[in-house]
């Protein structure tokens, strides 16, 4: 489902634009992906895992296909730009942290987050899940676009956790802005001189207009690149190891665990020492 974005506050109520929000929904997000899958890969289990083609709706117009995927290739290029400049602050090579930029496997994420409101079971309504639980993203740098007028609410949306443990609620930023977060991957690539940000989006007040929208480009290099933190000089693990994509898969189709299982022990292993000290080999 592609939510219309026709303006709430224009319509006054629910307008018809959002059927998610009378269903409950919470979030829905649509992918896309590099689109093509790099001729190492074809056939093999990871054209599957990291280079699925980009499945649209049959009734899509053909001009949103073409905006997203022209804005997934701008997105790819302000990513690398971000790379180069970090790996000059830590005085790397500016293709340190993108080595086989054209086997990237990146994502980028349009989500809508729907008007929430109150459904007569003031309970209920007390127990609705948040947005997005706090979570640090798996991949290099994450580039995050919010449109400015679903972030000026009076409660609700992005947070961070500071180096102190407290949460921050992150200020909306002007149209065209675009914010950046690190992720898992850049914080074992650079020896945890980089952090991963921690965030989460809290549930906004209950009623019409309070529908939130964000494009976010998830960086990820080829899933093959080996990881050699700055400083160390040996490579010790793969980009895919370090993925959730990659753990995920491992732990399903190697360890025999389920799919709950394996979405539990993914989170126990992020949040243990596993990022910064697998040395495997592989």
């Amino acid at each position: 489902h592609i939510a219309y974005m026709e303006s709430v506050a224009k319509r006054g109520g629910l307008p018809s634009s959002e059927p998610s929000a009378k269903l409950g929904i919470l979030n829905e997000r649509f992918c896309v992906g590099p689109g093509t899958c790099p001729e190492k890969y074809q056939g093999r289990r990871e054209q599957d895992l990291f280079f699925p083609e980009n499945v649209y709706p049959e009734d899509c117009d053909r001009e949103l296909i073409e905006k997203c995927e022209r804005l997934y290739d701008q997105m790819t290029a302000a990513s690398r730009r971000v790379l180069r400049a970090l790996a000059r602050c830590v005085d790397a090579e500016d293709a340190y942290f993108c080595p086989e930029a054209a086997h990237q496997c990146s994502n980028m994420q349009v989500a809508n987050y729907p008007s929430q409101v109150e459904s007569g079971d003031d309970d209920a309504d007390a127990l609705r899940p948040m947005r997005v639980k706090a979570h640090a993203d798996s991949g290099t740098v994450t580039l995050l676009i919010r449109q400015a007028s679903t972030e000026q609410q009076s409660k609700g949306g992005l947070w961070i956790q500071t180096k102190d443990g407290e949460w921050s609620r992150v200020a909306s930023l002007p149209e065209g802005y675009i914010l950046v977060n690190i992720g898992n991957l850049l914080t074992r690539w650079t020896n945890g001189k980089f952090q991963s940000t921690k965030h989460m989006v809290t549930n906004p007040e209950t009623g019409p207009g309070t529908r939130r929208v964000s494009i976010a480009y998830f960086q990820k290099p080829d899933p093959d690149a080996l990881i050699r933190p700055v400083g160390d000089g040996e490579a010790k693990i793969r980009a895919r190891d370090l993925m959730r994509v990659g753990i995920l898969d491992r732990l399903i189709n190697e360890e025999g665990m389920t799919n709950e299982e394996a979405r539990h022990e993914y989170h126990r292993i992020i949040k243990s020492s596993y990022l910064s000290e697998r040395g495997d080999g592989t």
